[in-house]
């Protein structure tokens, strides 16, 4: 393990693997799986500071059949760092999250205006920018689903909060989401980019320095959220400040869970959040590997881990 100076880590990073988790085969049993070895390992050294864990039963090709229905409390994980021994003993995924003071309510009753958001405060070793005439731009993604009929469209929101370099001001910019119909599997995923708009772009003649990101989503712009709560963990996005390959957070096509974001607030019920007291560095080629078990008999899932931490500005 090389020695990381930590200042050098200035851009945020999301990598993101997915796995089908089985049904389990019976009472008291269960399946067993692991993250492909391959979408593990960092082509670059990286500090990863929390993992965040959600499922997307939607895209299974048994999808629960519950609006909301989530299988967290079924799956058990055990973990390591590249070839050490794994960090103790199978642990309920839930037990990992100590979080709970930090929930937002979103799911609403049958009918109504549900509501939600997410926020992340970056706390990296420099504070993140919007420069002047750059904008906040959003790749989004509404993945296919199994069974008909596609995940519905609608709008959700995203914005970077903080103040003017010079003037102190407090200061927003504001990008809406349009998310399209999803499509039904084996079609291709339903993904575009937002285009700059005078809410996101910053026109002011100063940097904007961002404190905090949030997203939303309400039943009025995006109306299946009064029915159906999956929608933070189905749809997808990845955030830009500007359109510099050296500053992109993931690969130009990779697009993580909109829970993913919700370091400081999330959404009640439908993902994980593992936090790491220390940050822990991971040299290129290296990796954090994880076993799961689903003791769920009815039903598999979709289970979705996204690694969040830092990274160099990837030069070239």
């Amino acid at each position: 393990m090389a020695e990381f100076n930590r200042s050098e880590f200035k851009i945020p990073d999301f990598k993101m693997v997915e796995i089908a988790v089985p049904a389990a085969p019976g009472a008291g049993q269960f399946s067993q799986v692991e993250f492909d070895d391959e979408a593990l390992e960092y082509d670059y050294d990286a500090f990863v500071d929390r993992v965040i864990f959600t499922e997307d039963t939607l895209i299974t090709e048994n999808p629960a059949p519950v609006a909301g229905t989530s299988l967290l409390p079924y799956i058990d994980v055990r973990w390591w760092k590249d070839k050490e021994f794994p960090y103790g003993n199978y642990l309920p995924l839930i037990s990992l999250d100590d979080r709970r003071a930090r929930l937002c309510e979103v799911d609403a009753p049958a009918v109504g205006a549900g509501f939600g958001q997410l926020v992340w405060e970056p706390k990296g070793p420099e504070p993140l920018r919007v420069r002047y005439k750059d904008s906040l731009v959003v790749d989004w993604e509404n993945p296919s689903v199994a069974v008909a009929p596609g995940f519905p469209a609608g709008i959700a929101g995203f914005s970077a909060q903080g103040y003017l370099e010079d003037s102190r001001r407090p200061y927003v910019l504001y990008v809406p989401i349009a998310y399209t119909l999803g499509a039904i599997a084996p079609a291709a995923l339903v993904a575009d980019q937002t285009p700059p708009n005078d809410a996101s772009r910053n026109m002011t003649g100063q940097d904007l320095i961002v404190k905090r990101f949030v997203t939303t989503i309400d039943a009025g712009r995006y109306p299946t959220l009064a029915l159906d709560a999956r929608i933070w963990r189905h749809l997808r996005m990845m955030p830009r400040l500007s359109g510099r390959q050296d500053e992109r957070w993931a690969p130009q096509r990779e697009r993580a869970p909109l829970v993913a974001f919700g370091q400081d607030v999330q959404v009640n019920n439908h993902a994980i959040t593992i936090e790491f007291y220390e940050p822990i560095p991971v040299d290129r080629l290296g990796s954090i590997k994880w076993e799961i078990r689903n003791y769920f008999v009815p039903n598999g899932t979709q289970m979705i881990a996204t690694f969040c931490g830092w990274k160099r500005p990837q030069r070239g």
